[in-house]
């Protein structure tokens, strides 16, 4: 499963899976991508799904979903950039 971001954000920015699928984010963007849990800045909703550092265009960061629920994320370079995970 894929997940590009863009300048204009995340494309798809919600997407629904089914627990143990692997997501990979692309950075498709001009500008830093680091993708993080909610909330900005702690990533303590889901603390394990923190990218820890950013990459720049045609960077990448894969998360194997295993913990169901609702959640949302970010790029930590650039807060307004959201998205929701949902994992069944």
């Amino acid at each position: 499963i894929t997940i590009f971001y863009t300048d204009s954000g995340f494309v798809p920015n919600e997407i629904k899976v089914r627990s143990g699928a692997v997501v990979t984010f692309i950075n498709n963007s001009s500008r830093s991508m680091w993708v993080a849990s909610a909330a900005h800045p702690t990533h303590r909703e889901l603390p394990d799904f923190d990218q820890l550092q950013s990459v720049g265009q045609q960077g990448s960061y894969s998360f194997t979903f295993t913990k169901t629920g609702a959640w949302q994320y970010h790029n930590h370079m650039n807060s307004g950039d959201r998205g929701a995970m949902i994992v069944e």
